[in-house]
């Protein structure tokens, strides 16, 4: 039964002679079933003759009753729906004659990504560097300097800027500062109409480390300030303070001579002069640069160089609840590491242009 069944039935290659005509199509002059039709019936076919092997004699019903379903102007209507469906969801090489919404779809999904890859990766790797950096003060703050010493911030904070420059350094560039984004640009390094796109998304990803810094040490906090109170005591966990000895003017200087060093370094690092290989190693040099600079010029004022390292996470201190007082304490000193790092990095940018920088005006 089995047998004679199977040699009655129309091959693989062929369907079923008695088709409607409303499910036909002319290709080559003959008519055909439409490719999607015909696709989904061969899948169906070949499952139920898989099951004919578990239930001798159900092939036979079963086919005749694919027949009647392949005839039907609701089951083409059906199998056109499910084939779309498949070009949809289905894998890459399936999707190419997806429908004109869909191309449409994937357009507006690159022109956003490619408008904003740049900006994001900014966003991206500012968040790593003060998730990283202010997570080690955190974790020495709460633990009364048990867990981490003075150094460990200055390794830290180092390690924190190379892993961002990792993160955003081969879609962006890895600025990571406003003050270096501007630099950039006054020495024409970096194109003016994308500077307050980087410089927004350098700050959005400070305030939002600080959160998760906060989210993540909030108990330890608690357990310090007893519970609601917020106090200076934790409050250099999301900003630097100077020491109470300095003047406005030495609090100026100190934060206007490392951006300067910084920025320096940054313009020597980044100079195409170098060997490729140097500036392939861009993210270690900047790690002692830091180092450096921590270990030599980090108490007066903290070294924070960086608006989206101070000033963000000083906006969400504020919105924690600690008040005013991140804005008051120090003589209104939070002003300081907002302009100073840019007149610092701007000087630095000047002095190595002006006196290192081989470009045109150098004499052979």
């Amino acid at each position: 039964m089995i047998g004679s069944c199977n040699r009655n039935v129309a091959s693989f290659g062929d369907l079923p002679s008695m088709a409607p005509a409303h499910k036909m199509v002319e290709t080559d002059g003959k008519a055909r079933y439409p490719r999607s039709s015909q696709r989904l019936y061969f899948r169906l076919r070949r499952s139920l003759q898989y099951l004919s092997l578990a239930f001798p004699g159900s092939f036979c019903l079963a086919h005749h009753f694919l027949i009647k379903m392949h005839e039907s102007e609701g089951a083409s209507h059906a199998c056109n729906f499910i084939c779309r469906l498949r070009r949809w969801t289905g894998p890459k090489d399936e999707r190419t004659g997806a429908n004109d919404t869909y191309q449409g779809m994937i357009s507006v999904w690159r022109w956003f990504r490619s408008s904003l890859r740049e900006p994001c990766a900014e966003f991206l790797g500012t968040l790593v560097m003060v998730l990283f950096l202010e997570g080690v003060v955190a974790q020495i703050t709460i633990s009364d300097r048990k867990n981490g010493s003075y150094l460990s911030i200055s390794i830290v904070t180092g390690i924190a800027v190379m892993l961002g420059m990792l993160i955003a350094g081969p879609v962006s560039g890895a600025h990571l500062n406003p003050a270096i984004t501007l630099a950039f640009v006054a020495f024409g390094r970096f194109p003016l109409r994308k500077a307050p796109g980087f410089i927004i998304s350098q700050l959005l990803g400070g305030f939002t480390g600080a959160a998760l810094v906060y989210a993540n040490y909030r108990s330890g906090i608690d357990f310090i300030e007893r519970h609601n109170i917020r106090t200076h005591t934790t409050a250099i966990i999301f900003s630097t303070y100077p020491q109470p000895y300095l003047t406005k003017l030495g609090q100026l200087f100190s934060e206007f001579l490392a951006t300067a060093l910084l920025s320096m370094g940054i313009f020597s690092i980044s100079n195409t002069g170098h060997a490729q290989v140097i500036r392939d190693l861009a993210p270690l040099w900047v790690f002692l640069l830091i180092l450096c600079i921590g270990g030599a010029l980090g108490l007066e004022t903290g070294y924070a160089m960086n608006m989206a390292r101070d000033f963000a996470p000083r906006c969400f201190a504020y919105f924690a609840g600690y008040g005013p007082e991140v804005w008051t304490y120090g003589d209104y000193y939070w002003w300081v590491p907002v302009v100073a790092p840019f007149l610092g990095a701007l000087f630095g940018g000047l002095v190595y242009k002006a006196f290192v920088y081989d470009d045109d005006l150098s004499v052979k």
